[in-house]
């Protein structure tokens, strides 16, 4: 005999529409709307309708967490409102997450690893990485997970996702999981290469030599492994073979292809903030009347009516899961908007520390419910569509004692860089001291980690002769 945590399947159904995206919620109900014969487009007086998601206000100082949907009448015709609402969906191809998603739930694994495994693949980013520390990762993770059992699970998806390097931690790991993959595509272990000496060479330089391979010092290389320059430069071509960025394989979602799930904007008058869930092609969902109906009819046939009841059962499963999602996600943006305040006012050098833990315990969920709902959604601001997920980071203090956000740091650092002599690149050392002077206290490590994160190259890179 053993226990186990059995989760209630309407939770089970929140949680997966409360981590969708708005166009991949579009998907979904497009297939439900296909497959179940009870869930249906809302109706009135005959004809089709939709909703409309009214303002939700966040006023500066307090919350106000109501909602009140109004309905919009459509025009009447003759169609089918199901059709209707399927033939107004565009076709997309599946998302990076839908196709990593797909891939995990033929995996065989047990179920308390398929469900952390769906939560770690919502931090998978577009390049198919995990950049979140262990740390991060465990805070929101499902209750009860040790920091083994992710470690485990990460070890699994990385196993079983294509192509290889997916779910890397980071560059070394990335190429190190595809070297594995060739390995084991061959009994004796090479893939092209011209001997085993040539194989353990790639494998030096990825495992001890990264930087200075990206720094293109390959001297230092030759000398520190002992092979002459001309090898080591055959063997860098060779790893060109190799993706850096894995997850561009599956998905490539271009910033026009981007559709956001709320957008926010700042009443002229009063200074309010209104924030809104966007609508897109969803159609408002309901029971089909007749066939919940079939369902307390004791002279109907009892397999039909066992059938049909369940369809009902899930199609009303469905429609609650929306309604959460709504509501949690306005609750979520609003909570992160009233923080975050500055930053649309004065940019991304104005962002404060916020948290999902302390968003969570403001409005009383799991941290896990705010890490599902920021997952892979994003804002439509003034300042631009952003990811969600911007407005909530960790951060540090300023000389004057005011809280900064990393995304600030990483601002400001940007804004250094860009001001710089490019005769005379600033290196990392000189850009600590450069953020010293604004207030700013990192380490030399942490300012190379952020202008790596930023895309911004060595200043050996940068120098323009």
């Amino acid at each position: 005999m053993d226990q186990r945590q059995t989760l209630d399947p309407r939770l089970i159904q929140a949680m997966e529409v409360l981590q969708l995206s708005a166009p991949a919620l579009e998907q979904k109900v497009e297939s439900e709307l296909a497959e179940n014969p009870a869930l249906e487009v809302e109706r009135e007086r005959g004809e089709a309708g939709e909703w409309q998601w009214a303002d939700h206000k966040m006023r500066q100082g307090e919350r106000d967490d109501s909602f009140a949907p109004r309905r919009v009448r459509a025009p009447s015709g003759e169609r089918d409102a199901k059709m209707e609402a399927m033939a107004n969906a565009p076709a997309r191809g599946e998302s990076l997450h839908t196709q990593l998603h797909n891939q995990w739930h033929v995996a065989a694994v047990d179920a308390d690893d398929l469900a952390l495994g769906d939560y770690l693949l919502s931090r998978i980013d577009a390049d198919g990485y995990l950049r979140d520390g262990a740390q991060a990762m465990l805070a929101a993770a499902p209750p009860r997970t040790e920091a083994e059992d992710i470690e485990r699970v990460i070890k699994l998806l990385q196993k079983n996702l294509e192509p290889p390097g997916l779910a890397a931690r980071n560059l070394r790991e990335c190429f190190l999981l595809q070297m594995q993959a060739e390995d084991r595509q061959t009994e004796d272990g090479r893939t092209g290469c011209e001997d085993g000496e040539n194989r353990r060479l790639e494998r030096a330089i990825v495992e001890r030599h990264l930087p200075d391979l990206e720094t293109n010092r390959l001297p230092k290389i030759a000398e520190t492994l002992g092979f002459p320059v001309t090898r080591v430069q055959a063997a860098v071509r060779r790893l060109r073979r190799f993706h850096p960025h894995p997850g561009r394989l599956l998905a490539i979602e271009p910033v026009c292809n981007i559709y956001p799930d709320a957008s926010v904007r700042f009443d002229e008058q009063t200074g309010d903030a209104v924030i809104e869930l966007a609508r897109g092609n969803l159609p408002a969902l309901t029971v089909n009347p007749e066939i919940e109906a079939l369902t307390r009819d004791k002279g109907a046939d009892a397999e039909a009516r066992k059938t049909m009841a369940q369809y009902v059962g899930k199609a009303r499963t469905l429609i609650e899961a929306m309604e959460q999602r709504k509501l949690t996600l306005l609750r979520v943006i609003g909570e992160a908007v009233r923080d975050q305040r500055a930053f649309f006012d004065q940019g991304p050098q104005a962002l404060k520390p916020l948290t999902e833990t302390e968003v969570a315990e403001r409005i009383g969920v799991h941290v896990a419910t705010v890490s599902r709902a920021v997952s892979d959604k994003y804002l439509e601001t003034p300042r631009g569509i952003i990811p969600l997920r911007m407005l909530f980071s960790a951060g540090t203090t300023s000389a004057s004692g005011e809280a900064m956000a990393w995304g600030a740091v990483q601002a400001k650092m940007k804004q250094i860089v860009e001001g710089e002599d490019k005769k005379k690149p600033l290196s990392d050392d000189a850009l600590v001291e450069e953020l010293k002077k604004a207030g700013i206290t990192i380490a030399r490590r942490t300012a190379a980690k952020y202008r790596d994160e930023l895309g911004i190259p060595t200043a050996r890179d940068r120098k323009e002769h």
